[in-house]
């Protein structure tokens, strides 16, 4: 009877186990999905200030804006750089805790070198659009 009881409580541990994954597997893909959203979005508010920085400087050279202006959108475009970085990062992060919960953080290869790009900057991704946002997709082992 005791080996008994000692063999459900395991399964009941394990059952518990293989619950903590999932909710964690599934709480950092959805880290993920957020992360590269918030990254499209940053890189969209970049491109959108630059195009701010554009204009302000042709109205500046058409006399119907001042310096001052062209200064206001270059800190607006300062503002949303700083913001992609910060979303790169935490996209980065995201990308590693998923790997972690999946187990397969070690893993070296494509992954490991758009991470790597990824933190360097859209232009340096491999076969990706300058406005391209990358995706992790591990393979998830199930539990048990």
């Amino acid at each position: 009877q005791q080996a008994s009881a000692a063999y459900e409580q395991a399964r009941v541990a394990e059952r518990d186990l293989a619950r903590q994954v999932t909710v964690a597997l599934a709480v950092a893909a959805a880290g993920v999905e957020r992360g590269g959203a918030a990254l499209a979005d940053a890189a969209e508010a970049v491109r959108l200030a630059r195009e701010v920085v554009e204009n302000e400087r042709e109205k500046f050279r058409l006399g119907v804006s001042t310096q001052i202006d062209v200064v206001y959108a270059e800190d607006g475009l300062m503002n949303a750089l700083l913001s992609e970085i910060a979303a790169r990062r935490a996209y980065a992060a995201a990308v590693g805790t998923l790997r972690f919960q999946s187990g397969e953080l070690a893993a070296v290869g494509d992954d490991v070198e758009r991470l790597v790009a990824l933190l360097a900057g859209p232009a340096t991704l491999p076969d990706a659009p300058s406005d391209a946002v990358p995706t992790a997709t591990p393979t998830a082992r199930p539990a048990g």
